[in-house]
């Protein structure tokens, strides 16, 4: 099996004929990168609603992404080391192409904040909320 589009191939999403290629690449490494990582969205969210409750009349996913970095730091003994998982004890890094889509994850999963993030156009776009809700566990 392709690394291309693998959970279109197992059948656990539909495939829209007008999503790019390029799009479902993209949005098959988030979503293998929030699966085995589901504790950074919980993270993620964590300092969205952090946020919502100091005041903030919006939010930018890039900012919350920053913070999440340096949290990771913060919980690390070596400089520069990078995150690990404390599920599985595997390394991984905090790629800055997974904002977009934790954006819209959370919006999809908080509708009553939709309001809340301001968000530029991305490939995640392409994707449909029922997709984003069905492959994220």
């Amino acid at each position: 099996m392709s690394d291309q589009g693998e959970l279109f191939e197992q059948g656990n999403l539909y495939r829209d004929e007008f999503i790019s290629a390029a799009s479902l690449l993209a949005f098959d490494r988030f979503v293998r990168f929030h699966n085995e990582n589901v504790f950074v969205y919980r993270r993620y969210s964590a300092i969205a609603f952090e946020a919502i409750q100091s005041g903030a009349d919006y939010l930018g996913s890039k900012a919350i992404w920053e913070r999440l970095r340096l949290d990771i730091i913060k919980s690390t003994s070596e400089p520069n080391a990078r995150a690990v998982n404390p599920d599985t004890n595997k390394r991984f890094k905090l790629c800055n192409d997974y904002t977009p889509y934790y954006a819209r994850l959370w919006v999809y999963r908080n509708p009553k904040f939709k309001g809340k993030f301001r968000k530029r156009s991305s490939m995640a776009d392409d994707i449909s909320e029922s997709n984003f809700l069905a492959a994220c566990r």
